[in-house]
């Protein structure tokens, strides 16, 4: 029978060891360590800036588990003025899967934000990061996305407007992608969640756009939504709207229904 001399056991052995213990070890704490330097952070910053189309910056990026990262001090900047679109002291990052009636399996983008400040005179910029999300050219094309809030400021100028139970989803559906936005708002009284959704119709040609409102069975104040429509603030302070309505993108302008 063949024996290895001595010597030659002890460097097999201590190849070994280096081989798949130490230098393994090595490896993960290396790569712990690099996920908490501030360049880990910056090149984060850079990746999500790419994916939403405006400039993100971040204080700290922490990897809970494999699979969920927590983001502090998240900021969403306009890429050509700089102004502050979002902020959030807090987003956690995660993912899970899904079986849908027809059996296919489909992951989703799970955001939890820890009370986000929404600013409203940038209200252009945040539907053009979400209209890249609908058109399928930023984030994760193929993926849902849900995003919740226990408590969210809509901040306007001098005054602000809390809302509570905030929730956002983005479907990606054979015909097309749908968000949905439900609400409520703080001071205000409604037996349902407000309500927004946007469609995007893949289906034809141009692809269109579609918006709709449901106030949740109160009467919003109409000043609320003067700021995504200035034209409103000449109703005055006291005009409210109860009802629905949906605005389509035609060939031939906006169209629509209104309810209430």
């Amino acid at each position: 029978m063949f024996r290895l001399h001595e010597n030659s056991q002890r460097r097999i052995c201590l190849a070994a060891f280096f081989g798949l213990c130490a230098v393994p070890t090595l490896f993960v704490l290396a790569f712990g360590v690099s996920r908490r330097l501030p360049s880990y952070a910056r090149a984060e910053e850079k990746r999500l800036s790419r994916q939403l189309g405006a400039i993100v910056t971040l204080d700290r990026v922490e990897h809970l588990r494999p699979g969920v990262v927590r983001y502090d001090g998240l900021e969403l900047l306009d890429p050509e003025t700089g102004a502050t679109i979002l902020r959030c002291p807090t987003l956690r990052v995660g993912w899970k899967t899904s079986t849908h009636a027809e059996g296919q399996k489909r992951s989703s983008l799970v955001l939890i934000a820890s009370e986000p400040e929404i600013r409203a005179e940038e209200l252009e910029s945040t539907w053009a990061i979400l209209k890249g999300v609908l058109t399928r050219r930023a984030g994760c094309p193929e993926s849902n996305v849900q995003l919740t809030a226990a408590k969210a400021i809509f901040q306007h100028s001098d005054s602000s407007h809390q809302l509570t139970a905030a929730v956002a989803t983005i479907e990606r559906l054979p015909e097309g992608s749908r968000a949905d936005i439900q609400f409520r708002l703080a001071d205000l009284e409604t037996p349902e969640p407000i309500q927004i959704r946007v469609e995007r119709n893949h289906q034809i040609a141009p692809p269109a756009t579609g918006v709709g409102l449901y106030t949740g069975g109160g009467a919003l104040p109409c000043s609320l939504a003067a700021v995504a429509v200035p034209s409103l603030d000449a109703l005055g302070p006291n005009c409210r709207f109860r009802g629905h309505f949906w605005m389509n993108e035609t060939s031939e302008g906006p169209a629509g229904q209104l309810v209430g």
